[in-house]
């Protein structure tokens, strides 16, 4: 298992023990996608990485830099959009009680 795999493993356990309900059958892929766009950030993050060390050797590389705003932006698109679901995830419960 790789760094990023056994964060993502934590993280899943974390909001398992922290509800008081086991996950419903439609908050199921709501986590997998979760795990999804957690793998993409990593995937996109490396890629940032190494376009990043190539516009430090050669600053007028007009492609590389274009590549690299796109990434910056689809790495904080894929944040904000793991984020809503990790509140999804976690604030379910809270939202089905007060319903109650």
């Amino acid at each position: 298992m790789t760094r990023r795999e056994k964060q993502l493993f934590n993280r899943v356990q974390k909001l398992r023990k922290s509800r008081e309900r086991p996950l419903t059958e439609g908050e199921i892929p709501v986590l997998i996608d979760y795990v999804r766009t957690m793998t993409r950030i990593e995937v996109l993050s490396a890629i940032f990485a190494e376009d990043d060390r190539r516009m430090r050797s050669n600053r007028n590389d007009a492609a590389t830099k274009a590549r690299l705003v796109a990434t910056a932006r689809q790495i904080d698109a894929s944040t904000k959009l793991a984020h809503g679901m990790w509140e999804r995830l976690v604030n379910a419960p809270a939202a089905a009680a007060s319903l109650s």
